[in-house]
């Protein structure tokens, strides 16, 4: 076929140009995604003629095995060599990342180890803060509620501000005699 014709996936019943299509060694051709989700399913044989040899070399491998065939196969689509490229580079900035880090702890191994232990001390610090507020809350020790301001007119006279203030000190001095626990206010 041209390749300006257009071939229909028997997997998906759809048409597409040829970029995206693959054809198995019995002449059979597929859209490439459809072909190897068939395989990955543990489908050993072509879908259309049911021929053991097609798919014999894609089952039973792990990814990395069928990537690798992939990688010496000549007739790519674009599209797997794209992803084969892209695969390669992120592959390299992975080992690159990799190496970078570990010469990192190594330089600064004991940063590092000291990093570890503060940071196992304040976990250790968060969790005895967190048992202690609860502790505090299931004891049953009644602390006095405030009460908001009572919020005064901008008509009262200047005496009778005063008295308030005089009357807010008095409460003040009541609701800390009253508690053990010291409240600020």
């Amino acid at each position: 076929m041209a390749n300006d014709e257009i071939q229909q996936c028997t997997i998906c019943a759809g048409t597409e140009d040829s970029s995206e299509m693959t054809t198995l060694e019995c002449g059979h051709t597929f859209h490439v995604a459809c072909v190897l989700r068939w395989f990955r399913y543990h489908n050993s044989t072509c879908p259309n003629c049911r021929a053991y040899r097609s798919g014999a070399r894609w089952t039973r491998k792990t990814p990395m095995q069928r990537i690798a065939l992939m990688r010496r196969r000549r007739n790519n689509p674009p599209y797997v060599t794209r992803l084969l490229r892209s695969l390669t580079v992120t592959g390299t900035k992975l080992a690159y990342v990799r190496h970078e880090r570990t010469e990192l702890h190594r330089a600064h191994s004991q940063l590092f180890t000291s990093m570890s232990r503060l940071n196992m001390r304040a976990r250790y610090h968060a969790r005895r803060k967190r048992e202690l507020v609860r502790e505090l809350d299931s004891a049953n020790i009644t602390v006095p509620q405030l009460m908001p301001p009572i919020e005064s007119n901008e008509d009262d006279s200047a005496d009778e501000d005063d008295s308030a203030d005089e009357d807010d000190s008095a409460d003040e001095e009541a609701l800390r005699n009253a508690s053990p626990y010291a409240i600020a206010l």
